[in-house]
């Protein structure tokens, strides 16, 4: 895991923490919760790009069409 993304996850995690009341121990649960949220963002937002470049080919390839 690369220091960049570790430090994403531990930084939602504090957040997570804080939002909860900052409860002594479930470190670990903070921490899976934050890696899974930061996932399925990275997940989420592939599929946002994916669905946009299709539209954007869908639209070039009609406007290339000759009338």
């Amino acid at each position: 895991m690369n220091t960049d993304r570790q430090d994403q996850i531990a930084a939602h995690a504090h957040a997570l923490w804080e939002a909860a009341g900052r409860p002594d121990g479930d470190a670990d649960r903070f921490w899976f919760e934050a890696e899974q949220a930061l996932q399925e963002k990275v997940v989420s937002s592939d599929a946002t790009a994916a669905s946009e470049e299709k539209l954007t080919s869908s639209k070039l390839g009609k406007a290339a069409k000759p009338v």
